[in-house]
């Protein structure tokens, strides 16, 4: 385990594009939540080894991606969302010298070689798969991840002090995706 710690380098909020209306980008920003969303995040880039090229599926908006553009050459993202969202995303960081190689995508039919990166980053994504389509998703992992390379990934977890902030906020926490243990369980 790396277990880095790292500060979740990010630009101001209006410079991103939301990837669609479900984007969490405002949770990463609003007093209460950015501490817990942002502590996830840097959590798992701290994880992150560093190297030639890195996938990160479910990129979201990019918040990842200035950390990211310090520990590897080559940044890859997929997305299942708006490719005219992600062709902002990519014009937006390309703009500021971060690279970044984006596409519309699925993660269990990923467009990608076998054995092109290091690690392979997956934050706040995996609890959107149905259970039946869990062993697809690593299999392709597996894939596409060098040999002895690096999978580092975050899921969110259903806890009273989250559930009671959603609630603050107007927000019916289980109309979001979390793990919780019955899920776990199964």
């Amino acid at each position: 385990m790396q277990n880095n710690k790292i500060h979740l380098d990010i630009f101001p909020p209006e410079e991103y594009t939301p990837i669609d209306i479900h984007d969490p980008l405002k949770f990463y920003f609003m007093p209460g939540f950015k501490e817990l969303y942002r502590k996830r995040m840097e959590m798992c880039l701290g994880e992150c080894s560093g190297g030639e090229k890195i996938l990160e599926v479910g990129f979201g908006s990019g918040l990842t991606f200035s950390n990211l553009h310090c520990l590897y050459q080559e940044i890859y993202g997929v997305e299942k969302n708006n490719p005219l969202s992600i062709a902002d995303i990519t014009a937006y960081f390309n703009n500021r010298s971060i690279p970044v190689f984006l596409t519309s995508g699925d993660m269990l039919y990923m467009p990608y070689v076998n054995n092109e990166f290091d690690t392979v980053l997956i934050i706040s994504v995996l609890e959107h798969l149905k259970p039946s389509q869990q062993a697809q998703a690593f299999a392709e992992i597996h894939r596409v991840l060098r040999p002895a390379g690096q999978l580092v990934y975050g899921v969110p977890f259903d806890r009273p002090l989250m559930t009671f902030l959603y609630r603050v906020l107007g927000y019916k926490i289980h109309n979001f995706p979390f793990s919780n243990q019955n899920i776990i369980r199964e």
